[in-house]
């Protein structure tokens, strides 16, 4: 589905007959605003920039290293040879699919300007005009059961993400939490565990949202996704990377950003500043910082051999 929507779908629109290929989107582009087709240095340091630290780009992949639900496939490698063969796979997919998802939005914007009716949905609410991009996109250039397919590599994508997820979190709940500090009985038990886990993270999931108009990407990225990745993405690295990080450290760095991830988004004002700063890299950076900082007060001890002593558990 992944392939088919992210891959096929916009070499189809690439060279399709109402597309008109890159000359289509480069003159209505350029009808909308002549510095979208803008490169060199002037431009190429903000969109740096933006890229890097913006909401929806590559300022996502700073959640990457904190993911359990990721974390636990590069646990799973056998040998480096897996791990080349993984990398590999993982850039080539990911140029794919930032190519696809970028074509698609170039398209629908061009269509918009060309004046197709079909655009209509996204000129009237631009803060969502992104997201309808590849709907509307696939409903109006598609046969409707190929169309319903691309609705479904949305879905799936999402469901993909969401019940790796709560499969972490509920192995977590039953075999770190209840098997070892409360209940070291029958598997049987860890099991009625896991399974009332996934219950409440569902039940409390939907009570969160309820009453509440959100769009599902923006307040994924905003709480899941920056949470995980700002409370343990930093930790992580460092524990690989640097022999000095103390187990003081990676606990007030774990704190701190879980709670700029959180706090950030609700104190923030980004309509008077008219800026969006990401609460993602923000708080990634501030466990960073934490965690260097009291690692270098706090050192780990070291037995005789000089190795850091790490506690269990």
């Amino acid at each position: 589905l992944m392939v088919g929507t992210l891959v096929i779908f916009p070499l189809y629109i690439w060279n399709s007959a109402v597309g008109g290929g890159w000359h289509f989107i480069e003159t209505h582009l350029r009808n909308v605003d002549p510095q979208l087709l803008e490169f060199g240095p002037r431009a190429g340091i903000f969109a740096f920039v933006g890229f890097l630290f913006g909401h929806g780009a590559l300022g996502i992949n700073f959640g990457y290293p904190g993911q359990p639900h990721v974390l636990v496939r590069f646990m799973a490698l056998r040998d480096r040879e897996d791990a080349f063969i993984g990398g590999f796979v993982a850039v080539v997919w990911g140029a794919l699919v930032y190519w696809g998802a970028v074509t698609v939005g170039l398209f629908a914007r061009a269509m918009a300007d060309a004046g197709a009716e079909w655009t209509a949905p996204m000129l009237a609410n631009k803060d969502i005009y992104g997201e309808l991009g590849l709907v509307l996109s696939a409903m109006h250039m598609l046969p409707a059961m190929l169309s319903g397919l691309v609705l479904a590599a949305v879905l799936a994508a999402i469901c993909s993400t969401a019940d790796s997820q709560l499969v972490v979190a509920a192995s977590s709940a039953a075999n770190d939490l209840y098997a070892r500090i409360f209940h070291r009985g029958p598997e049987k038990s860890h099991l009625a565990i896991n399974r009332l886990t996934v219950l409440l993270i569902g039940v409390v999931a939907v009570l969160s949202v309820l009453n509440q108009e959100v769009r599902v990407y923006e307040y994924v990225l905003t709480y899941g996704w920056a949470i995980l990745g700002a409370a343990f993405g930093p930790q992580v690295i460092l524990l690989l990377m640097w022999k000095r990080a103390s187990y003081t450290g990676c606990v007030l760095g774990m704190l701190v950003g879980f709670l700029v991830a959180i706090i950030w988004p609700n104190v923030y004002n980004e309509a008077a500043t008219g800026v969006h700063v990401y609460n993602l890299p923000l708080a990634f950076v501030a466990a960073l910082i934490t965690n260097v900082v009291f690692s270098l007060i706090v050192p780990p001890p070291r037995d005789s051999r000089g190795f850091p002593i790490v506690p269990e558990g």
